[in-house]
């Protein structure tokens, strides 16, 4: 399993808490392990989603804040809430590669409505679906 990072993420957090989050992406993918600040676990498919991050079928994973995880015997869909999400995808063509591309926060409902954000967010998408994840993100 290969995850990669955008450069994006990679400014949003320090080196500790991506690697921390990689490890915990790694964990749930790999291995189904569901970490505490894990919550729901959806695709953007709303009315409202941008076409773009629909056709590339980008996710994203509510999280909780690591001072005040998700209690644990919360059921994973019902772990949501309107703090952060992690925003990702996965290779069409390799289904052990991965994209970290964004935390959004505040308010990451309001935020996937917004078009130029997302605009932003499907084409970070499109180059792990496009297999170019070698050529721009490490």
């Amino acid at each position: 399993m290969r995850v990669f990072k955008t450069k994006l993420i990679r400014l949003q957090l320090t080196a500790e808490e991506l690697d921390a989050l990689t490890a915990d992406f790694i964990s749930y993918k790999r291995d189904g392990i569901l970490p505490d600040i894990f919550g729901r676990d959806a695709l953007y498919d709303d009315s409202f989603t941008w076409p773009l991050i629909k056709f590339e079928r980008v996710a994203h994973i509510h999280l909780a804040n690591v001072n005040n995880p998700f209690p644990p015997q919360l059921r994973q869909f019902s772990r949501t809430n309107d703090e952060a999400h992690l925003v990702y995808c996965q290779g069409a063509f390799d289904e052990q590669a991965w994209l970290l591309i964004a935390i959004l926060k505040p308010e990451p409902h309001k935020l996937a409505r917004d078009n130029n954000q997302m605009h932003k967010i499907g084409k970070n998408g499109r180059s792990v679906s496009h297999a170019f994840l070698n050529l721009y993100y490490e």
